[in-house]
């Protein structure tokens, strides 16, 4: 790790060999990535990157990823977030660029950019997912997931309940 003043850098490789705790796996796989970022000391505002790859990294519960996570924080607070992954065990593909907005109220809004954003077979689009840790901490308070494939659309509609509770529409 490299700290100035103005900077922080960082890399990380780690590899897990079957992380247990209380008799459970926990973390088993690899771990590589980079952290990469600047603070401006005039206004404060911190921007960078985060990269990550992950190697059959499998964690709590047996799910886990191969592939690519890269990030970008911008000196606005916004995020940029690209995977490349493919699920282990079931090798479902995760293709997702998305956009998190930080707003003065606490809530993060998420939108996907780009094209080519996919989970496994179906086409994804998210307009803007409100995540609010004020209002609620467990699930999303506003927004859309609409899903494609084949000429067919499903959209999901959080409701602004702290349930998990949504409307669907489509097939």
């Amino acid at each position: 790790i490299v700290v100035t003043d103005t900077a922080l850098r960082a890399n990380i490789s780690a590899s897990l060999n079957n992380i247990r705790l209380n008799g459970t796996t926990v973390a088993s796989g690899g771990l590589n990535g980079a952290l990469n970022f600047t603070i401006d000391p005039s206004t404060e505002a911190i921007s960078g990157t985060v990269n990550a790859t992950l190697n059959n990294l499998i964690l709590g519960g047996g799910t886990g990823a191969n592939g690519s996570i890269n990030m970008t924080v911008q000196p606005s607070g916004s995020i940029l977030l690209s995977t490349n992954l493919t699920t282990v065990p079931t090798g479902t593909p995760v293709r997702l660029n998305l956009s998190a907005v930080p707003q003065g109220t606490g809530a993060l809004i998420v939108n996907t950019t780009g094209t080519g954003n996919s989970v496994g077979n179906y086409g994804l689009q998210v307009n803007n997912l409100v995540y609010n840790p004020n209002v609620c901490e467990s699930y999303p308070v506003g927004g859309q997931l609409i899903f494609s494939q084949a000429g067919q659309t499903g959209t999901v509609t959080f409701n602004n309940a702290c349930n998990g509770s949504y409307t669907y529409v489509g097939p």
